[in-house]
């Protein structure tokens, strides 16, 4: 057991009020019969071995827990500058002319002044 418990993939979790916490997107909740208020914000241990099954510990104790749901997927992280911008993006679609579009055909000349333009 001690072999298994070396393998496997370690990561340390603080408890909610309710007891609760989250790994791998899936919200855990440990099942107590004392009073849940001595756990509250207490550091526990996600054993997770190679199959993928999940182990909770305290103190060097085994938890039961039940899962409580699984959450949905983060939104994607965007810096404050760019916010603006994705917004505007998801709101309207940038127009773009065609290649057969007046405006791709529209000329400047250059050898013309100002008094002659108007």
């Amino acid at each position: 057991e001690d072999l298994s418990r070396i393998l496997s993939i370690q990561e340390t979790r603080t408890l909610s009020k309710n007891l609760m916490f989250s790994y791998k997107n899936v919200v855990y909740q440990i099942q107590r019969e004392t009073p849940s208020y001595m756990m509250r914000g207490a550091k526990v241990f996600v054993l997770e071995d190679k199959r993928g099954q999940i182990r909770v510990e305290y103190k060097w104790r085994l938890l039961e827990y039940r899962t409580y749901h699984e959450q949905e997927k983060a939104a994607p992280i965007a810096c404050s500058k760019q916010i603006n911008i994705m917004v505007d993006r998801q709101v309207r679609k940038l127009f773009k002319p065609s290649a057969t579009h007046p405006w791709r055909k529209w000329k400047f000349n250059h050898n013309i002044t100002l008094e002659q333009q108007v």
